[in-house]
């Protein structure tokens, strides 16, 4: 039990040094991605008659996500 417990704390330690090593254009960069996929799986749900508000929302949300990423990417080029 308190192995587990071990490596389930160096796992966290690993995934923070990881999270702390990104730059501000990767960042920018997967929060793009995001967006299109939270965009398009929107799509999906809301033509697919599944739940239409649902679907709705993850529009207005990846479209939000994408667009803003796209604008400080823009912003940030030297």
């Amino acid at each position: 039990m308190v192995k587990i417990l071990i490596e389930t704390w160096i796992k966290k330690i690993d995934l923070i040094d990881r999270i702390k090593k990104l730059n501000s254009e990767n960042i920018l960069f997967y929060s793009m991605i995001f967006g299109v996929l939270l965009l398009s799986a929107g799509v999906y749900v809301m033509g697919s008659g599944l739940n239409r508000t649902l679907g709705k929302y993850m529009i207005i949300f990846g479209s939000g996500i994408f667009y803003v990423g796209v604008v400080i990417f823009t912003f940030s080029l030297k």
